[in-house]
């Protein structure tokens, strides 16, 4: 699960900024005009809303940057920014409906199951290109399997 953070900027001794929220150090909200205790009904309310709107713009940030972060990879890999599009594209338009953040975590969890997979991906292919470009044997091995199955392939299509 993501942590959730929240950035308090002190504005004096006696009073913080909450998220668009004055409080005093007693935590009660004094940047409402209204009195008593219909000030405190509609602070929860409204803290509930704040809470559930940051939470949104959280998920929201997440998503765009794991769908950000699969463009970047498909630049640097073998497969393409194209390939990788094409594929992620219709999945995240796919999901775009949701809004439970529990469903929506569950959708991260696997995007980020993908991405571990594609940088994998990346690194063995990687390591296979230098393997090649060093290693002779290797090279050599490579080249008489290739020159086998296509002999093979040849004698057994005529």
């Amino acid at each position: 699960m993501f942590k959730t953070y929240k950035f308090i900027n002190v504005v004096s001794t006696t009073r913080l900024m909450v998220s668009n929220r004055s409080i005093n150090s007693s935590g009660i909200n004094i940047s409402g005009s209204s009195s008593g205790s219909h000030q405190f009904s509609s602070s929860n309310n409204n803290t509930e809303k704040d809470h559930q709107n940051s939470d949104n713009k959280e998920l929201r940030y997440a998503v765009k940057n794991l769908y950000k972060h699969l463009m970047y990879l498909g630049r640097l890999s073998f497969l393409g920014v194209d390939y990788i599009r094409d594929k992620a594209k219709p999945q995240f338009m796919a999901n775009s409906h949701l809004t439970d953040p529990k469903e929506i975590n569950i959708c991260l969890e696997r995007t980020k199951y993908v991405i571990k997979e594609i940088e994998a991906l990346n690194r063995l292919h990687k390591y296979r290109s230098l393997k090649k470009s060093y290693d002779h044997e290797f090279q050599k091995i490579n080249d008489d399997f290739l020159s086998a199955n296509i002999g093979d392939s040849n004698s057994n299509s005529r």
